[in-house]
């Protein structure tokens, strides 16, 4: 008789937290401003104060900072925020389902969270730590006609960048909120001055071509004095040069450099 082959069950890490802060675990989420008024919402409060916070989830965290209704007061909420920024920072599952609600909250709250042992510093390092970590590699996804068809697209041909959406979501959000936009500014003034790294001048060019010509170009205008680093088409040139000479022999894809670089 043949042994049986069992599959493994593959377990998600606990989330470590990115940082400290001076806040304990809350003994309840007391919903100051009473949205969570039926036993069910009550009961998912509960949920999550009684869970381990390294085996928090997405949901759990666009409850808590959900905008104009978070599940707590400041300090109930503020202890959540290094696991919030570690399961951000590891890009685990729906990310995006919480990540403006966070940033909303920790720019309404930026004040009191310096007078609280500079924990503001601890979350701008957070995000700075995620925009680096993001943009480590520069990885293309090419579909062509028949792909596109396959998945319901009406295109001839679509590229996506791996993470491009969640880095501009993350600096547009930065840019809207103001407390934290110093973040988006350097870290797009580190990405315009590198010379010689052909990964961050494939970033550079990914993020002029978003925020002036692509889906996130309504936030360039309305960010005009923050994003500057973007529109600097001196850089635009050098950027170019250096991919043309590195990258784009190699893409996997035969169209994302050539409509990149037309803007450019």
């Amino acid at each position: 008789m043949g042994r049986r082959n069992k599959e493994k069950k593959t377990t998600t890490p606990k989330l470590e937290p990115m940082f400290e802060t001076p806040f304990p675990h809350p003994q309840q989420l007391s919903d100051p401003f009473g949205d969570f008024y039926t036993e069910s919402e009550q009961h998912k409060l509960r949920v999550i104060v009684d869970k381990a916070p390294g085996d928090l989830d997405w949901s759990d965290f666009r409850t808590v900072f959900q905008y104009g209704m978070p599940a707590g007061d400041f300090r109930e909420c503020a202890f959540y925020l290094p696991w919030a920024f570690a399961h951000l920072h590891d890009l685990r599952d729906d990310h995006l389902e919480y990540l403006s609600d966070m940033i909303r909250w920790t720019s309404l709250h930026a004040e009191e969270l310096a007078n609280a042992n500079r924990t503001s510093d601890r979350v701008r390092e957070a995000l700075q730590s995620c925009l680096e970590r993001w943009t480590a590699a520069f990885e293309v996804f090419h579909f062509d006609r028949p792909a596109c068809q396959e998945k319901g697209w009406g295109l001839q041909y679509q590229d996506f960048v791996s993470n491009s959406n969640v880095v501009c979501t993350l600096i547009d959000e930065l840019c809207r909120e103001k407390a934290f936009a110093d973040v988006a500014v350097t870290f797009t003034e580190s990405l315009a001055s590198t010379r010689g790294a052909a990964i961050r001048s494939a970033w550079y060019l990914e993020l002029v071509r978003e925020f002036n010509f692509g889906s996130h170009h309504g936030a360039r205008k309305k960010y005009r004095s923050v994003l500057t680093a973007l529109r600097d088409e001196a850089r635009w040139k050098h950027h170019a040069a250096v991919v043309l000479e590195t990258l784009v022999p190699t893409c996997p894809s035969p169209t994302y450099w050539n409509d990149t670089l037309f803007f450019i």
